[in-house]
């Protein structure tokens, strides 16, 4: 009887450190490395059209007190506009409306100094044009 409650006492003594994983401790910590990270962006750019309009949403977000500027390009280069964020709010929401426009491709540039954003537009509007009469004839 002796030997079998210390069989059992080493079987469970040899079980129980793989039931419990924090107990085994081989684990390693990694701690992440202040040296090699890369600084977070202070500027964020979302954009996204309306339904069934020519319009565009930009939003943007900035920090408090930044100076930001949006500008938006044709394919050209030429500036269609720009406007300065106000540095009072850290969120901006713009709307851009393509309905006078020709179809290009536009660049919308968001630009604190330092950072920069640059996001495409391609319209492409498709021209409707109507059929001439016809006549349908049935011969029987």
């Amino acid at each position: 009887m002796q030997k079998i409650t210390t069989t059992l006492m080493i079987a469970l003594l040899g079980v129980l450190p793989l039931l419990n994983p924090v107990q085994g401790g081989t684990t390693p910590q990694t701690q992440p490395d202040s040296t090699h990270t890369s600084p977070k962006p202070t500027l964020q750019v979302g954009m996204y059209r309306s339904i069934q309009t020519l319009t565009m949403n930009v939003l943007v977000e900035k920090p408090m007190g930044d100076k930001v500027s949006v500008t938006l390009l044709n394919n050209k280069g030429k500036v269609l506009y720009r406007e300065v964020l106000s540095l009072r709010k850290s969120r901006h929401w713009l709307k851009l409306n393509f309905a006078e426009t020709q179809d290009d491709t536009f660049s919308v540039i968001v630009t604190n100094g330092t950072e920069q954003i640059t996001k495409s537009i391609y319209l492409s509007t498709q021209k409707l044009y109507e059929m001439p009469a016809r006549a349908l004839l049935v011969v029987n």
